[in-house]
Parts: structure tokens; C-alpha cells; sequence
């Protein structure tokens, strides 16, 4: 039979996982972005780089999904740790409505995983959007070369 450590750690292992594949995607798309860059720094603008703009500003927003992801998460543990605190604190359970305190708390973490639910999925779509964009704007220079 688990034990609540056991169940913690799977917890935890599971969140350190998430938190690292987001982070892998934000560096992707940080270097995406910079190799498009590369491949267009001496280039003069034309219609062809739609699709490399496109790519870009969906990298941006990936980035800055992944990001808000992440800065969620924390709050998130944050607003946890406030609950662990609030119920540990014998003095404060008597002074203050107890359960109200809670209330407060379980909203707002339930906001802020609200967030998180809108920011994976935004993160992902982006990259791989942007992925697909990159690869059309490929696919156009390469059709101009002669």
C-alpha cells in the first residue's frame, strides 16, 4: 500500500516533469526565434516572410504562455504553503473564522488554476503553430530559389 509520502513524491515528480518540458519548449522557441533571425539577417523584406512572421509572433506567444505557466504554478504552491500555514496555527484557528480563511484561499487557488488550464494548452499550440509556419515559409523560399 502507498503511503502519503509516496503519493507527495509522485506529485512532485509529476510537477518537476511538467515545469521542465515547459521550459524545454520555451527554449525552443527562443531558439527559433534567433535562427530565424540568422536566416533572414541579410535579406530584404518580401511578402514570403509572412509565414516567418506568423511563426514568430506564435514562438513569442508560446513563450509567454510557458512563462505565465509557470509563474501560476508558483502562485499556486504559494497559495497551498498559506492553507498548510492557516491550519497549523492553533492561535489564529481560535481568533478567525477558521473556515472562511480557507474559503479565501481555495478561490484563489482555484482562480489561478484556471490560468493554468488556459496556458499549457496555449503554450503548446503556439509552438507547434509556429513550427508549422516556419516550415511553409521554408517550403516559399525554397520555391524562390532558382
Amino acid at each position: 500500500m502507498s503511503t502519503d509520502n509516496d503519493i507527495l513524491e509522485i506529485y512532485r515528480s509529476a510537477g518537476q516533469l511538467q515545469e521542465k518540458y515547459i521550459f524545454y519548449i520555451v527554449a525552443l522557441c527562443v531558439s527559433a526565434i534567433g535562427f530565424s533571425v540568422y536566416c533572414t539577417i541579410d535579406k530584404p523584406l518580401h511578402y514570403t516572410h509572412i509565414p516567418l512572421g506568423i511563426a514568430v509572433l506564435l514562438w513569442g506567444t508560446s513563450i509567454f504562455s510557458g512563462l505565465n505557466y509557470i509563474k501560476w504554478a508558483i502562485e499556486i504552491k504559494r497559495t497551498n504553503y498559506q492553507k498548510l500555514d492557516v491550519m497549523s496555527d492553533s492561535q489564529l484557528i481560535r481568533q478567525v473564522s477558521f473556515q472562511s480563511i480557507i474559503d479565501i484561499l481555495d478561490k484563489k487557488e482555484k482562480s489561478f488554476s484556471n490560468k493554468l488550464q488556459i496556458y499549457f494548452p496555449l503554450q503548446e499550440y503556439s509552438f507547434y503553430s509556429g513550427v508549422v509556419f516556419f516550415i511553409i515559409w521554408h517550403i516559399i523560399e525554397m520555391s524562390f530559389i532558382k
